[in-house]
């Protein structure tokens, strides 16, 4: 599994600024200082604090979760998501489709052209937690129908 990544997103002081080559501290659900990794390898941890670039964007790689960036003492709360890498992992290997879904709805359709009707439907909000569904169905050959008795999203639908 690789770790996921956040960013580049472009960060921002309180008065509207870019926040140029600003120190960040990244901090993990329990307010501890995270893990950062170089790449979504793991290949090797990056210092924690670390910087923006000189357009004040800063991009993280991290395990999968919640956690609150600290800029000038502002804390921004971010999402890590997983990793689209891991989707083979997560579908076994198995022939599939990774659909992502970038807001909150009650229903979505999928567009996925598979050969066949999927049977395995499995729902994961942006940190990779899984998330039920109501009913699915397929209405014509290709597409997928899933819906929710609640919001769904942001987070991602995989079909096998």
């Amino acid at each position: 599994m690789f770790a996921g990544q956040w960013g580049p997103e472009g960060l921002e002081y309180a008065n509207g600024h870019p926040a140029s080559s600003a120190l960040v501290t990244v901090l993990d659900s329990n307010g501890d200082p995270a893990v950062l990794y170089t790449d979504r390898d793991r290949s090797s941890t990056t210092p924690n604090p670390t910087h923006c670039d000189d357009l004040g964007n800063l991009y993280i790689y991290a395990e999968p979760g919640d956690y609150t960036l600290n800029l000038n003492g502002r804390a921004i709360p971010i999402i890590v998501p997983i990793h689209p890498g891991d989707i083979t992992a997560i579908l076994g290997g198995n022939q599939g489709w990774l659909e992502p879904v970038n807001s909150a709805v009650g229903l979505v359709q999928i567009h996925h052209g598979l050969p066949f009707r999927p049977a395995g439907i499995t729902c994961l909000d942006s940190i990779g937690r899984t998330v039920e569904y109501d009913t699915v169905s397929h209405p014509v050959a290709g597409i997928t129908e899933v819906t929710f008795g609640h919001s769904f999203g942001p987070g991602t639908i995989l079909l096998s």
